[in-house]
């Protein structure tokens, strides 16, 4: 159905108070990543707009920004109760975010977002070889670690390394969920590997290695017009040439929320008082 006018602005005030909430000493190369533009790359007519959603929850994960999660979340949740948008969000998306909404202690959304999926490229399509555990020469020089930062990081533009650890933090975190995968791991492995990428990004941003104190909160914000998750986006892809083996272990996970569940026991419900789409902060610059 179609944004109507009053949630269409909610929708750009929870961005714009997101936006407000990362903080003004924000080092330089954060605010650099992020960009001018970047109220506008996550509005509800830009093409990427999810894909920019979830570089944004997993870089405010990483540095601790919980209350800019908070209200991206929101705006997230506005977005699906309407389905607006180029590209509207899918079950891909909402899978995408659960891994940053649980490791900052979003516990409602990493519940509502922890969805089964199925994407419609295998793993190792989309992921060379895991770029802190078991990287390639290229990768190795390239990238480097946080106490031999490889050649990418002695530019003053370190955009393409930072955005590099995001995506790859993007698509472990919508595999972390995937029926199968082909690099045989479980979810815990897939956890391990994104704290190692969370962890080594603070540091090359010059962030204390320890993470973050983010106080647990399970409530999301459920719009009045949201009724239930899309449906899979990819389940009707042509499979992978590549083997697929099932995750070893999944059956002792917590089973996922199935689409059309959208309000799984012990969720605390809430609505984004903090905040009326007139009284919207001003992002910081």
């Amino acid at each position: 159905m179609p944004m109507n006018r009053a949630d269409l602005k909610l929708y750009g005030s929870l961005i714009d108070a997101a936006l407000a909430a990362v903080p003004k000493d924000t080092d330089r190369r954060v605010r650099q990543f992020m960009g001018k533009k970047v109220k506008q790359t996550l509005g509800i007519d830009e093409v990427n707009s999810t894909l920019e959603m979830g570089h944004m929850a997993n870089l405010w994960a990483a540095l601790g920004y919980q209350d800019a999660m908070r209200y991206l979340f929101e705006a997230l949740m506005v977005r699906l109760g309407s389905q607006e948008g180029i590209r509207a969000p899918d079950s891909l998306d909402s899978a995408m975010l659960a891994w940053p909404a649980a490791y900052a202690n979003l516990t409602g959304y990493a519940h509502l977002f922890n969805r089964a999926n199925t994407p419609p490229s295998s793993l190792s399509d989309e992921v060379d070889d895991p770029i802190f555990t078991n990287p390639s020469d290229y990768r190795q020089r390239t990238m480097g670690t946080p106490q031999a930062p490889g050649s990418s990081w002695g530019f003053k533009d370190v955009v393409v390394p930072i955005r590099f650890i995001l995506d790859d933090m993007e698509i472990m975190g919508i595999h972390r969920l995937a029926t199968t995968n082909d690099w045989g791991w479980n979810r815990e492995r897939f956890n391990q590997e994104l704290e190692l990428h969370a962890t080594n990004l603070r540091q090359f941003l010059s962030y204390p290695a320890t993470k973050p104190h983010m106080p647990v909160d399970p409530h999301v914000f459920i719009p009045e017009n949201f009724t239930y998750f899309p449906a899979q986006h990819a389940t009707d892809a042509v499979p992978s040439p590549e083997p697929s083996r099932p995750l070893p272990g999944l059956e002792h996970l917590p089973a996922p929320i199935p689409t059309g569940n959208p309000l799984p026991p012990g969720i605390l419900l809430n609505q984004p008082d903090r905040i009326l789409p007139q009284e919207a902060p001003t992002p910081c610059p």
